[in-house]
């Protein structure tokens, strides 16, 4: 798999090889089937932004210790990232663990693993979770003034903003399969 090394935050952390975003650029996702899709969707788009979770919550707090008493927006960073990453690993746990493989398990014709009595509110509700986290960027892109350095910053704070539009830069990619390929799928199937 094609990487992209990460500066570490400080001496204690190792650089991090961390997936690109399109390991594939060619792949029409369109066409992949329903378990190809949600198999990509899991071992690329989750397992990217759980490591950059880590990797950003350790250069997060070294970039807070390290900005001494100068001005800077990383408390409220702190918060909207303490929330992100809250909200998605909880919502990559509900998607792997329920949502995909009852959408899999449906669109092979067989019975889903857990009871789906309303999938197309479930939809709704991972839509409005997926508007939530891109909501949250939002927040601190605001708060980073769109992640302008200032003047004198932080050591690694370049580093880390990066880091945060990588992640982003993710996201957009795996909420769009998600939201615009693979339930728009379910739904068309009628399994929901």
């Amino acid at each position: 798999m094609i990487g992209v090394a990460l500066t570490p935050p400080g001496p204690s952390c190792k650089a991090m090889t961390m997936p690109n975003s399109i390991p594939n650029p060619g792949t029409d996702w369109r066409a992949a089937s329903t378990p190809e899709l949600v198999a990509h969707l899991v071992a690329h788009h989750h397992a990217y932004a759980r490591q950059a979770l880590t990797h950003l919550e350790a250069q997060l707090e070294t970039a807070v210790k390290e900005q001494g008493g100068r001005p800077s927006p990383l408390g409220q960073v702190t918060v909207f990232f303490r929330e992100l990453q809250q909200d998605l690993l909880a919502h990559f746990a509900m998607e792997e663990g329920n949502l995909f493989p009852a959408i899999v398990a449906m669109m092979d014709g067989g019975p889903a693993p857990i009871a789906l009595s309303t999938p197309r509110e479930l939809l709704l509700t991972i839509e409005a979770e997926h508007q939530t986290v891109e909501e949250l960027f939002l927040n601190i892109r605001m708060v980073t003034a769109d992640y302008e350095l200032p003047p004198e910053p932080a050591p690694g704070l370049d580093s880390l903003y990066q880091g945060f539009l990588d992640l982003e830069d993710d996201l957009h990619r795996h909420l769009y399969l998600e939201n615009h390929v693979l339930y728009p799928r379910v739904l068309g199937q009628g399994l929901a």
